[in-house]
């Protein structure tokens, strides 16, 4: 039985059988969210049996990618983020403007009434997206990757990364256009002055992870110059 499979508890807890989905499964062992999208219980795999009902309602997730929700955190203090990601039994959030993410059963989170504002854009880059980005296996001493960047909703660029801490290298994807990598870095690198980057933070992967890890949840350029911030 794997992560998001439902099961059946073999024997009553807590007064009767019940249902629930794998959060994890490990060693031999499965943590389940029961039915009622609160208790959570580690057992060995042997006290489970698959489960071909119906999703019991209480673990049907009423947020959806793109909502704002409020949660407790482990302080009891109110904090609010954006739901990234929806799976069975699972949310996660990301909050503090991108800088943490939490990931918890559906019931922990509450849809807020406010929405999230995404950080504004220097006209320099205003016109450029990242449209794809997939993590490669690399050396480790920088990120590896690749991605596709669109200027005005048309794929322009492609950047690669070999994660051995060079710069990154952005190539042309319409070779009649073999200037576009310089105009983008140049757009880049206005983007890192107005936000007062120094040197250090000059380059495409900067934006790159701002793009795509923080300017969505409200962290200014300039507060993610302001201290080293990366996320996996």
């Amino acid at each position: 039985m794997r992560k998001n499979s439902l099961v059946q508890t073999t024997a009553p807890y807590e007064g009767r059988l019940r249902s629930g989905v794998v959060l994890q499964s490990a060693k031999g062992k499965l943590k389940v969210l029961l039915d009622d999208g609160i208790s959570v219980v580690s057992a060995p795999t042997s006290r489970f049996v698959p489960f071909d009902e119906p999703l019991p309602a209480a673990l049907e997730s009423k947020h959806k990618v793109g909502d704002t929700v409020s949660f407790l955190d482990e302080n009891g203090v109110e904090q609010s983020g954006v739901v990234g990601s929806v799976s069975v039994g699972s949310v996660k959030v990301f909050c503090n403007k991108g800088r943490s993410v939490v990931e918890s059963v559906p019931a922990t989170f509450t849809k807020a009434e406010h929405a999230i504002v995404s950080a504004s854009i220097h006209h320099s880059v205003a016109a450029f997206r990242v449209r794809t980005f997939k993590a490669q296996a690399g050396h480790g001493d920088s990120p590896a990757f690749t991605a596709v960047i669109a200027k005005n909703g048309v794929d322009c660029i492609r950047v690669v990364s070999d994660g051995w801490g060079g710069p990154c290298e952005c190539q042309p994807m319409d070779l009649h256009d073999p200037s576009a990598p310089r105009k983008f870095e140049e757009a880049v690198q206005k983007w890192c002055k107005a936000a007062g980057a120094t040197e250090n933070f000059y380059g495409v992967e900067s934006w790159i992870e701002w793009s795509r890890n923080f300017q969505p949840y409200g962290l200014e350029a300039a507060e993610y110059f302001e201290k080293e911030t990366s996320l996996p």
